[in-house]
């Protein structure tokens, strides 16, 4: 029998920690495993870590891309070339590709750098829609059709949140209960405390950093579309800060998501698209974009 342990998990001294070696941490090992304090973790199996790994590329992928998209317009600015503001945001399209060849072809000293970056970009831009038809010919498969499906009738979810809670998480069943599955995503409090004091120290740094990064976004969706959502975010909002009242409410979409699957049923939106309470929900607040930014003229 084999199991295998978060290292995290594992139990041991000042002493061990400081006199770290192969024969220290095999004698912990053994001590603890007789013992039987050493819990095993889930182990997936061949086929979904296989499948997972495709998910894990596109985010590679997607990294990559928005490096290479924020060296080309450094580069730009780098050399006093002004990107027109229908272009100066993260959504690339071709018509900003397209002016970028044209400003290219204006400067023969410095259009080789940027036709090379450029094509770079494009390169990686082509991968990322191979990867993403990838994951959607997989998501029809017999195996992941039903749980996809199931998935995106939650509002809020998206296919590609769908597609990595699928094979990120694989059987939610095996979670023995819901707070299981919180501990696992990371939509819970960490907790100091010691006798009567109670202390939470904010949300765990314990968690899945992906899948609980893109459940918050989707939250933001979901009380826009669930009128019994929207209602409980603004009770949250008065008598708390709206970035904590979301991870409420994202615990309660997970708690959802969970229950679908579990019940094999679709979800049963509220109200209809489009409808009023989906107009008058309030807008994610919008993302604070790292690096200097330009400054703006002003005319007097």
């Amino acid at each position: 029998e084999c199991i295998v342990v978060n290292p995290a998990d594992i139990p041991g001294t000042d002493a061990e920690r400081r006199g770290k070696t192969d024969a220290v941490d095999a004698r912990r090992l053994a001590n603890h495993l007789a013992a039987g304090l050493l819990r095993g973790i889930h182990v997936p199996s061949e086929k979904l870590q296989k499948h997972r790994s495709l998910i894990r590329f596109r985010k590679k992928l997607w990294g990559d891309l928005t490096r290479c998209k924020n060296r080309l317009k450094s580069e730009l600015r780098f050399q006093g070339v002004t990107i027109p503001p229908p272009f100066d945001n993260p959504h690339w399209s071709h018509n900003f590709l397209h002016w970028i060849e044209a400003t290219a072809s204006k400067d023969a000293d410095l259009q080789d750098t940027l036709e090379l970056m450029l094509e770079e970009v494009r390169h990686l831009r082509l991968l990322l829609l191979k990867t993403e038809k990838k994951l959607r010919a997989l998501m029809r498969t017999e195996a992941y059709e039903r749980q996809e499906q199931l998935l995106r009738s939650v509002p809020g979810i998206g296919p590609i949140t769908a597609q990595l809670f699928t094979l990120e998480v694989g059987d939610v069943a095996r979670f023995k209960n819901f707070d299981a599955l919180n501990r696992f995503v990371g939509l819970c409090p960490d907790e100091h405390s010691s006798g009567e004091r109670q202390q939470h120290t904010g949300i765990t740094q314990r968690r899945h950093n992906q899948l609980r990064s893109h459940l918050v976004e989707a939250s933001w969706q979901l009380i826009r579309r669930d009128p019994a959502m929207l209602d409980a975010y603004k009770k949250l909002c008065s008598r708390m800060k709206p970035e904590q009242a979301l991870i409420r409410i994202a615990r309660r979409l997970l708690r959802r998501m969970r229950a679908v699957l579990l019940s094999g049923r679709m979800y049963v939106r509220g109200i209809e698209q489009g409808s009023s309470e989906e107009i008058n929900a309030p807008e994610p607040p919008e993302k604070k974009r790292k690096g200097r930014q330009p400054k703006q003229e002003t005319t007097n």
